[in-house]
C-alpha cells in the first residue's frame, strides 16, 4: 500500500487515518515530499563578542556589503553595536557604539536595522535612533535631537519610519508611528509645523486598544504596522497628510515585538493565535490545527529577544527560529514555513539573528543593487586579506547562481546554510492497514534516494484511549530489493524513517502487509 511522506501536523498527534506526518525534524518541505536542511557553515573564523540580537548586511553604492550587528554584553548588559570591518590590517568585529551616548539593557528586546541611501539605521528604544554613514562614519550617532527614540524601524517610499516611540515633546508615544523628511532621513522637524509639512515630516498616534506597535513591515508600496491587538495599512498619499491609515484587524496582533517577515505581496507572523499571513488586507490563520499547539509547547516566553525571522531568497520559505523552553534563552529551535506549498517543518539547529532575503529591518539580501560585487569589504573601502576573503549572502557562485538563508551559529560566527546536512527523521501517527482488524506486517519500502537509510516500526495495542509507551525496537537496513524488512503483527503502526547521510529526497513509501486475526 503507497503512502506519502504527509504534511507534518504535530497538534494532530496519533491521528487514525492520517496521511500526516508526527515528526518532520531537519527537513524542508518540496513539491511531493522532502529534502536534507543544510546545516550552517561559517564564512569566516571571526567572532562577536557576545550573541547577536539583530543584524544587517549593508550594501555600498558599489555593492560591496558591510555588516552590522547588535550585541548584550553580558559585563554590563548594555546595548552595544558592532561592524565587521577592516581593523589594524585584518578584518574583525569593532564596536562601533557611539562614544558619546550610553545604551541602555537589551535583556528582552532587539535592535532593528533599516538602510536608506548610504546610512544604516539602528533602533533599539533602549537609546536614541542611531545613524551610521557607510561613506565617512566610523561609529553611530544620534540622528537627530528631535528624532524619536523608537523599538522598530522601516525604509520605504524614501522615509525612514520608527514605531513605538519616545518623542521628546510628547514623551512615550507606545502607539505611535513617525516619519522623517523624504528622502531626508536625518531631517525629524517637530510635528504639526510649518517645517515638518515642507519635508513631508510627521507623526500619527494610532486610535483604538491596540496597545505598543510591535512591527514596521515594508510592502512593495504600503507598510504594514502590527500592533499587539491590531493590524494597520499605512499608503502613502503625499499631501499634507503624507500617509493614510486604516486599521485593517482590529482582533488580533502581532505576539512577539518583530516578529514578521515580508514575502511577495504577505507577511508571515505569529499572532496570540497562531501562525498567520497578511496580505494588507486581511489575515489567514496558516497553523491552526497543524503546528500552533507545538509551538506553544515549544517556545519559552521569558526570551522573546531571541526569536528572528527571514525570508530564503533560494526558496519560498520562511525561517523562524527561536529559544525552546529549558535552553536558557539559546535559539536552537528553527520553524520553516513554505508559502506556496502551505507546509511547515522544523529543525534543531542554534541560529541567532536569522538573516536571508527582503526588506525587513533583519534582511540581509538586496538582489536589485546593481554592480553587487559580493564582496565583504570594511569601512576602510578596502577588500579582504586572502584569508578572509569570502561570498556573500547573496553570491552566485560561478556556474551555480545561488543565494542563500543564514544568520549567526553557535560561536557568534556568521554563517550560510550550506553545510552537511543535518540528521533527519520523519515519523507517522497511528496507522492502521487493515481497517477494523489486526495485521501482518512483513516490510516496508522507504523511497528515499541516498545511503544508509533505516526504517523503524512500533506495533501499537488496539485501544487507543490507554497511552501508549512506543517500541521501535532496532532499525531495519535498506535490503538490495529496496525493503526494509519487519515482521510484527497488531492493529496500528507507527513508522519512523531515518534517512542517514547523503540523501535528496523523499516522496512516498510502501508497507507490505496481509489481514491478520480480528480484534
Amino acid at each position: 500500500m503507497r503512502q506519502e511522506y504527509g504534511e507534518w501536523t504535530p497538534d494532530l498527534y496519533g491521528l487514525i487515518g492520517s496521511k500526516n506526518l508526527t515528526e518532520a525534524k531537519n527537513v524542508l518541505p518540496k513539491v511531493g515530499g522532502y529534502e536534507p536542511w543544510p546545516g550552517l557553515s561559517n564564512l569566516n573564523s571571526e567572532v562577536l563578542p557576545f550573541a547577536p540580537k539583530g543584524a544587517i548586511r549593508a550594501v555600498r553604492g558599489n555593492g560591496t556589503n558591510v555588516f552590522f550587528a547588535a550585541v548584550q554584553d553580558t559585563g554590563t548588559n548594555l546595548m552595544e553595536l558592532y561592524q565587521f570591518r577592516d581593523s589594524g590590517g585584518s578584518n574583525t568585529w569593532v564596536d562601533v557604539s557611539a562614544t558619546s551616548e550610553t545604551y541602555g539593557s537589551i535583556r528582552t528586546r532587539r535592535c532593528e536595522f533599516a538602510q536608506l541611501g548610504t546610512s544604516v539605521f539602528a533602533a533599539s528604544y533602549v537609546g536614541d535612533t542611531q545613524g551610521f554613514d557607510l561613506d565617512v562614519s566610523t561609529e553611530f550617532a544620534r540622528v537627530s535631537t528631535t528624532c524619536p527614540r523608537a523599538a522598530h524601524c522601516v525604509v520605504a517610499n524614501g522615509f525612514l519610519i520608527l514605531g513605538d516611540l519616545f518623542t521628546s515633546d510628547a514623551g512615550a508615544v507606545r502607539n505611535g508611528v513617525a516619519w522623517s523628511g523624504l528622502n531626508a532621513p536625518y531631517t525629524w522637524p517637530v510635528p504639526g509645523t510649518d517645517a515638518a509639512t515642507a519635508v513631508l515630516s510627521g507623526r500619527n498616534p494610532l486610535e483604538g486598544n491596540g496597545g505598543p506597535v510591535q512591527a514596521l513591515v515594508a510592502g512593495s508600496e504600503v507598510v504594514a504596522v502590527f500592533q499587539e491587538n491590531a493590524i494597520w495599512r499605512m499608503d502613502f498619499i503625499g499631501n499634507d497628510a503624507v500617509w493614510a491609515f486604516n486599521e485593517v484587524v482590529a482582533d488580533h496582533g502581532l505576539l512577539i515585538k518583530g516578529a514578521a517577515v515580508p514575502f511577495q505581496r504577505g507577511v508571515f507572523y505569529i499572532s496570540d493565535d497562531g501562525f498567520r499571513v497578511f496580505d494588507y488586507t486581511s489575515s489567514t490563520p496558516v497553523g491552526k490545527g497543524r503546528v500552533d499547539e507545538w509551538f506553544r509547547e515549544q517556545y519559552d516566553p521569558d526570551y522573546p529577544d531571541s526569536v528572528s525571522m527571514a525570508r530564503d531568497p533560494k526558496k519560498t520559505q520562511i525561517r523562524m527560529s527561536f529559544a525552546a523552553k529549558g535552553n536558557s534563552g539559546v535559539p536552537n529551535r528553527v520553524i520553516v514555513y513554505d508559502w506556496v506549498l502551505n507546509r511547515f517543518t522544523y529543525g534543531e539547529e542554534t541560529v541567532y539573528s536569522m538573516l536571508g532575503a527582503g526588506t525587513s529591518p533583519n534582511s540581509l539580501d538586496s538582489p536589485d543593487v546593481a554592480g553587487d560585487q559580493n564582496t565583504l569589504e570594511g569601512n576602510t573601502g578596502g577588500g579582504f586579506d586572502t584569508d578572509y576573503d569570502v561570498l556573500s549572502f547573496d553570491d552566485r557562485q560561478s556556474g551555480t547562481f545561488e543565494r542563500t538563508i543564514g544568520g549567526f551559529d553557535s560561536a557568534f560566527r556568521l554563517a550560510t546554510s550550506t553545510g552537511t546536512s543535518l540528521t533527519a527523521l520523519m515519523e507517522t501517527g497511528f496507522i492502521e492497514p487493515t481497517p477494523g482488524r489486526r495485521s501482518i506486517l512483513s516490510g516496508v519500502r522507504s523511497h528515499i534516494r541516498g545511503q544508509n537509510v533505516t526504517v523503524q516500526v512500533a506495533p501499537v495495542g488496539e485501544d487507543l484511549e490507554l497511552p501508549h509507551a512506543l517500541d521501535f525496537g532496532l532499525p531495519a537496513e535498506r535490503q538490495k530489493d529496496g525493503m526494509h524488512y519487519r515482521e510484527l503483527d497488531a492493529r496500528y503502526f507507527v513508522f519512523r524513517f531515518n534517512p542517514g547521510a547523503a540523501w535528496s529526497e523523499a516522496g512516498f513509501w510502501d508497507m507490505e502487509f496481509r489481514p491478520g486475526g480480528k480484534v
